[in-house]
């Protein structure tokens, strides 16, 4: 933002001005500085939701999120990334492509592709535990992070951070290259230095958006991971028996989605009829 206000006003009038503060002035000026980038710290960080659903394409218009996700698809196809039908996990062909899959952080079912690859890889993060061990990420994942070992909460915490972060910069750079653009040339009339500044703060917003992915893809690894090795963790918080095999766990898993998603709500001024059965609801069902 300095640079931007420093090719508006011209370099040789910033230096002057800087070079006329007197020490104490310097030094209230870094502080400011220093201050207005905490409070941009802080509202990014509570802003991390919002800003995951901007980069998956969640907030796009109808329209265009179906150009984007067909865009995704053949994209996908010309680089040999086939999305499998559910089910298809039992074959050494169909297993080669899941591995392909999780590796290229894609979706695996065509229903859950999203219009940007940062939301494919988001989507690929959740369809992994949902095909794998029949748990849905979303629901699961706040009740298995507390009880991680100490040293795989780091490790998962942290890349996660580290793609947020990417994100946020991306965000950043393009807002600079976007807005001191128009500055730059409504205000200055400087059109080529307004040209540079869109392409330069454009450029480096899709190299971090980039980054971001390659980050996101290797926090998803370590959420597997912590998936795989730790998922009974919450079983026994729950006073529940391990099962034996894959596929009564995995059924557990899906029994245990279901109850904790449904909500029932009672009828109010209604009473269950002695045989069981609910006569007619006076009040209003929610």
């Amino acid at each position: 933002g300095i640079g931007v206000l420093g090719l508006l006003i011209g370099p040789p009038l910033l230096d002057a001005w800087v070079n006329d503060l007197d020490g104490v002035d310097q030094i209230v000026f870094g502080v400011l500085l220093l201050g207005v980038t905490a409070i941009l710290a802080l509202f990014f960080k509570a802003m991390r939701r919002p800003i995951l659903h901007l980069f998956e394409g969640n907030v796009l218009p109808r329209q265009v999120a179906s150009w984007a996700i067909r865009r995704q698809q053949r994209a996908m196809a010309s680089t040999g990334q086939i999305v499998q039908a559910p089910g298809e996990l039992e074959t050494d062909a169909s297993l080669d492509r899941w591995r392909s899959m999780l590796d290229q952080a894609v979706p695996v079912r065509s229903e859950h592709l999203k219009p940007t690859r940062f939301g494919n890889m988001m989507a690929n993060l959740e369809d992994h535990t949902s095909a794998i061990h029949g748990m849905d990420y979303f629901l699961w994942w706040p009740r298995l992070a507390p009880l991680l070992p100490e040293a795989m909460q780091d490790i998962a915490t942290s890349e996660f951070a580290n793609m947020t972060g990417l994100l946020n910069l991306s965000l950043v750079w393009a807002t600079i290259g976007v807005a001191g653009a128009a500055v730059l040339g409504l205000i200055g009339s400087h059109w080529g230095t307004a040209a540079a500044v869109l392409v330069g703060g454009l450029l480096l917003s899709w190299v971090s958006y980039r980054a971001a992915i390659r980050e996101g893809s290797e926090a998803g690894r370590y959420r597997h991971a912590a998936f795989d090795l730790y998922r009974h963790e919450i079983l026994k918080q729950m006073a529940l028996e391990i099962p034996e095999d894959t596929a009564t766990e995995r059924a557990l898993w899906k029994q245990l989605t279901a109850e904790m998603v449904k909500q029932v709500f009672s009828v109010p001024g209604v009473d269950a009829a002695p045989n069981g059965s609910a006569p007619a609801a006076k009040g209003r069902t929610h």
